[in-house]
């Protein structure tokens, strides 16, 4: 598996991460970091790719912008 990487556990399942939402996932720490494990796919809809984890979400939009939707108020900028 090149560009990303696959995660897994009982509780969470078996999810990959990768592109601009995985190199946002890495800055923040990964599954040790504020955000946990990922818990869903990267579907496509309204000209976005969105990621569900544990503690929050990533939207990476085609225009290139990432953001980061969590309950942690340092993250609220993005």
């Amino acid at each position: 598996f090149q560009h990303g990487i696959i995660y897994s556990t009982p509780t969470t399942g078996t999810w990959e991460v990768a592109g601009a939402i995985g190199d946002r996932y890495a800055q923040l720490g990964g599954p040790t970091g504020v955000l946990g494990y990922p818990t869903s796919a990267v579907p496509y809809q309204n000209g976005a790719w969105t990621q569900h984890f544990e503690h929050g979400t990533i939207v990476a939009y085609s225009n290139g912008t990432v953001q980061v939707i969590s309950g942690d108020p340092a993250l609220a900028s993005g």
